[in-house]
């Protein structure tokens, strides 16, 4: 594996410490140091939109989940889908919201019948 990849895995696992201490603040920082370091791996943006709503910014979780939905391999599209839907019901984007439930119900029957 390559030594940023790893430096922002070993930062991740910083960062989920801190989730299960609920220290959300330092959580986010670390996410963010995680990604600045490799910002290919989809599951930190995933990660750290879910801290972003525990600190009430639904707008940042939604980009998150966005960016990492734009990274993550296909089997990992609901998990995606799911970070992106619990930030459009925090903004009251329900249009959106319904959409999500579409392509998330799609995902789930793609992913265990094809």
């Amino acid at each position: 594996m390559f030594p940023k990849k790893n430096k922002a895995l070993k930062i991740k696992e910083e960062a989920n410490e801190m989730v299960r201490a609920r220290k959300f603040e330092k959580a986010t920082a670390l996410y963010s140091q995680a990604i600045e370091e490799s910002d290919d791996l989809f599951v930190l943006y995933l990660n750290k939109s879910v801290v972003e709503l525990d600190l009430k910014n639904p707008e940042q979780a939604l980009t998150d989940a966005l960016n990492g939905l734009e990274r993550s391999p296909f089997e990992k599209f609901p998990k995606g889908f799911l970070r992106e839907g619990n930030a459009l019901l925090a903004l009251n984007r329900y249009s959106g919201f319904f959409f999500f439930v579409f392509l998330f119900s799609l995902s789930i029957f793609l992913f265990f019948f094809i």
